[in-house]
């Protein structure tokens, strides 16, 4: 059978955030909180020492990442916006799982660069010209 590919680690700024991975909703962070890591595992029956993962971070990257064998990333300084993290393994065979394990987080754009907190910025500039 394909290797089944599960999330097992989420960090945020190097400390585990350990509720995150039991949500049902997108977790959403500050923009303070903008480096995250990810640690992941596949698990297949054929020789597990010889696993590879490939990944993305779906509103970053443009494409999955080459084969790799470590199982944990960290993306540091990402900018506001909506994010979905997606990994998949591979066994010694070439067989890739059928379906990444995701998950999906929010970078919260900070209030002084809304554009709600900008058009009142602006609006009150005009009004006292």
């Amino acid at each position: 059978p394909k290797p089944i590919t599960n999330i097992t680690a989420v960090q945020v700024l190097g400390k585990q955030d350990s509720s995150a991975l039991q949500s049902q909703f997108p977790v959403e962070y500050s923009y303070t909180r903008n480096s995250i890591g990810f640690s992941f595992a596949g698990a297949s029956f054929i020789d597990e020492k010889k696993i590879r993962y490939k990944y993305m971070l779906q509103g970053y990257d443009k494409d999955w990442s080459e084969p790799v064998t470590t199982n944990n990333v960290n993306y540091a300084s990402l900018p506001p916006g909506s994010y979905t993290f997606k990994v998949m393994a591979a066994n010694a065979k070439e067989q890739w799982s059928e379906n990444p394990a995701q998950f999906e987080f929010v970078i919260v754009r900070p209030f002084y660069k809304s554009p709600l907190f900008i058009f009142i910025l602006i609006t009150l500039l005009i009004f006292i010209i």
